[in-house]
């Protein structure tokens, strides 16, 4: 039976270790939605397949006309468009951001307001969209006001989606996935419900310290829990060579690693092809 909310996401062979590790955790933690992987081409065995229930398992479609990491990065846009009109709530997320809670209530949230639900973004200085001019072509830069993880989008407004990707299909588009969202909402005059992307995002791991309690993860010296995080840190290079390496950021890496290898290794269903332990040096 079909539920009413569901999560879509692309992948690839590389990015199995994350994909693995965010249906896992999604178990893990009581989530109880529908999901939709999209892959370039069909490399999972029907053996591995199998061992999810409410997982569908897609090819990603029409490649011909962009490179392959083109559709990877924006094909889960239109296939929600197109595909996913029955669900009341659509949450956009990528197979490098590992669920450590369970956020299922903001579908509820995203539903009940009608608004779409997305991080603040950390790296910013600027706090509204007001600096962003409406001309194309639209300028590339990291300085928008909202991150694109998460982005819970209700049925109503998935034309947020589809502009997004129109965007990235006009010649000489050079924008990323979530500055084309921040012009998006601008365009469309959408006002979005924000949550803090500390909390959901981790973009830069040495500003602030976090502490790992079992299988939960919160600022150190608070109550305020994690629900996710960003990059790709089962791979030991990642570890040891993003960003600063203070010791705030090795300890906070090292708990990354932690939980990626505990949902590979530890829960439903196994993966060990690309999953690295790392050290901490």
């Amino acid at each position: 039976m079909a539920k009413e909310y569901c999560v879509v996401l692309a992948t690839s062979k590389g990015y199995m270790p994350g994909t693995n590790a965010i249906l896992n955790a999604f178990k893990h933690y009581g989530m109880d939605v529908d999901f939709y992987i999209l892959t370039l081409t069909d490399f999972l065995p029907e053996s591995y397949k199998k061992q999810w229930k409410n997982v569908f398992f897609e090819k990603i479609e029409n490649t011909k006309d962009k490179r392959p990491s083109w559709w990877c990065k924006f094909y889960d846009l239109i296939y929600a468009v197109k595909n996913l009109r029955q669900y009341k709530v659509v949450l956009f997320w990528g197979a490098d951001v590992c669920p450590v809670n369970n956020f299922q209530d903001y579908f509820l949230i995203a539903d009940r307001l009608n608004k779409v639900i997305l991080g603040t973004n950390e790296h910013r200085t600027i706090q509204s969209l007001d600096k962003l001019l409406l001309k194309w072509p639209y300028i590339h830069h990291w300085n928008v006001p909202y991150a694109d993880v998460p982005l819970f989008i209700p049925q109503s407004q998935l034309n947020l989606a589809e502009r997004t990707f129109k965007y990235q299909e006009r010649d000489g588009c050079l924008l990323s996935k979530m500055d084309g969202l921040n012009y998006a909402i601008k365009e469309l005059n959408i006002e979005p419900f924000l949550v803090p992307g500390e909390l959901w995002i981790q973009n830069v791991p040495y500003r602030i310290g976090l502490k790992r309690i079992k299988d939960e993860l919160y600022i150190k010296g608070s109550s305020t829990r994690l629900n996710s995080f960003h990059r790709k840190y089962w791979m030991n290079n990642l570890c040891r060579k993003y960003l600063a390496m203070n010791e705030i950021s090795r300890q906070n890496k090292l708990i990354f690693n932690q939980f990626y290898n505990f949902f590979n290794k530890e829960c439903y269903v196994k993966w060990e092809e690309g999953l690295e332990v790392w050290d901490g040096k």
